[in-house]
């Protein structure tokens, strides 16, 4: 009858010999393989050769797995610790791209909206037939309100650049409501006590109507300027913000650029492609300045990485 101590060490020794061939024909098999992928294949190998010593009752591959299981975080962070931080820092990279990809397109929609409640609004209060006709054969399904008389609009629209909005803002009487076009034509509306004022529009937001704008020294040229133009150019000038008007005496629809520049705006179709052009384009310079940070932090990362790397040598 054989000896009971024979039989272990015979047990002991087939263990052995079973590991050492599987893990030769694993590392055969997996050599020159992604590095992700050998780490999923040696987690997956562990756990079945703990299942099958707690099976089989081989205690030579329990007592493996138990330990295994022990250091395998810290051991894992050491051998495949380039490929975890290459992973890491392409999922990071891609998925910041997408997520400003679907903020861009956020704010691109919300400028759309914007533009549209604000043409509503100007159609609304000039009589002049290039904007009523025009605008309601490309709108179909809108129902806008035409005065019969000029209504004076003034509106300063922030864009990135702008500043010191906050002083002209407390002139004002504060809104904090969305832009809606039947709302601007409440406020502008001639009876209104805040028809002679001007309008501050944030992002998507009135912020304040009934605002006291500065007056520009400086005559607007080829243009017969009054109270309202004047207004809208300092504003323009000193916030550095865009600025609608609507002239109460002829109708006429402008705007004010951040530099102060006049700009007159003919028709619906080209309020729009100017808005979509100056406010779409101050979004892409803001991301812009974003991916010049992001960029400055990534070669920052590298950099440290390669001195890490150096030291460990």
């Amino acid at each position: 009858m054989p000896d009971a101590n024979n039989i272990d060490y015979l047990r002991l020794f087939i263990q052995v010999g079973i590991l050492t061939i599987f893990y030769y024909l694993l590392l055969r098999i997996l050599r020159g393989t992604n590095g992700i992928i050998i780490l999923f294949t040696s987690l997956m190998v562990i756990l079945l050769l703990g299942a099958a010593g707690t099976l089989g009752k081989m205690e030579v591959l329990g007592w493996l797995s138990d330990k295994f299981k022990t250091v395998a975080p810290v051991l894992i962070l050491i051998v495949f610790q380039n490929e975890i931080r290459r992973y890491l820092l392409f999922l990071g990279s891609h998925r910041l791209k997408v997520f400003k990809r679907l903020m861009s397109e956020q704010k691109r929609q919300a400028n759309i909206s914007l533009i549209d409640e604000l043409i509503d609004c100007v159609s609304a209060m000039t009589t002049s037939k290039a904007w009523h006709q025009t605008w309601l054969d490309s709108t179909t399904g809108r129902n806008i309100h035409h005065s019969t008389n000029n209504m004076g609009l003034l509106i300063a629209i922030a864009t990135p650049e702008s500043s010191g909005l906050k002083e002209y803002i407390d002139t004002g009487v504060r809104i904090d409501a969305p832009v809606n076009n039947l709302l601007l034509q409440t406020i502008f509306y001639k009876g209104s006590p805040l028809h002679d004022g001007g309008v501050i529009i944030q992002g998507q937001t009135i912020v304040a109507a009934g605002c006291i704008f500065p007056l520009s020294q400086n005559h607007p040229e080829n243009i017969s300027a009054h109270s309202r133009h004047l207004a809208a150019k300092g504003m323009a000038e000193t916030s550095r913000a865009l600025v609608l008007l609507v002239s109460e005496e002829s109708g006429a629809v402008a705007v004010f650029e951040p530099d102060g520049h006049f700009r007159s705006l003919e028709t619906p179709t080209e309020m729009r492609k100017y808005l979509l052009h100056e406010l779409n384009e101050a979004e892409d310079i803001e991301d812009n300045e974003s991916d010049n940070t992001t960029g400055f932090w990534s070669i920052f990362r590298r950099k440290a990485a390669g001195i890490i790397d150096k030291t460990r040598k």
